[in-house]
């Protein structure tokens, strides 16, 4: 190929590319914490402070709501599911009211990833909570995502089958 085609060509499919909104992400605040603008604001602001910012929120629904907005809005999973480490049971108790009322696959498959964080982190032992992997258990159904439901149900099945963890319920 001639070096002038292979120009138009790569013109050609970075515009197409852009023009399709492949590199355009807009996310709705609609279903978010009404602080969420004002943390995403924050977070952009001060990019390198944002895990010691959410660690130093104590209750775990605040938390949790940081969590999803900021992961949400930014589509980079900055915030990941280790923050919640220190809060174990808190967390669990906090999600146990949350699964059930979760919005949308996405939400579900995050809200598993901090369960699966806290169980193999060794902060709180899920397998031996049978209340919280009833709950996991019938969230799944109302995962749409093909993708989020299958790694939801790999998350259940580790921690179902990983047996007695090193833990300390906190």
């Amino acid at each position: 190929m001639k070096k002038s085609n292979a120009i138009i060509l790569l013109v050609f499919v970075t515009f197409a590319t852009i023009s399709s909104g492949c590199f355009l992400y807009s996310a709705s605040y609609k279903n978010l914490d009404p602080r969420c603008k004002g943390w995403v604001k924050q977070y952009y602001a001060e990019y390198d402070r944002s895990k010691e910012f959410i660690l130093s929120i104590p209750d775990a629904e605040t938390r949790y709501s940081y969590y999803i907005c900021i992961n949400r809005i930014t589509a980079t999973f900055a915030i990941g599911d280790d923050v919640f480490n220190d809060i174990p049971t808190p967390t669990i108790k906090m999600l146990k009211e949350k699964l059930p009322t979760c919005k949308g696959s996405w939400e579900y498959w995050k809200s598993f990833g901090i369960i699966y964080e806290l169980h193999f982190s060794g902060s709180y032992n899920v397998s031996k909570d049978e209340e919280m992997i009833s709950i996991m258990k019938n969230s799944v159904s109302r995962i749409t995502s093909e993708i989020f439901k299958e790694d939801a149900e790999k998350m259940i099945r580790y921690i179902t089958s990983s047996g007695t963890q090193k833990t300390v319920n906190k």
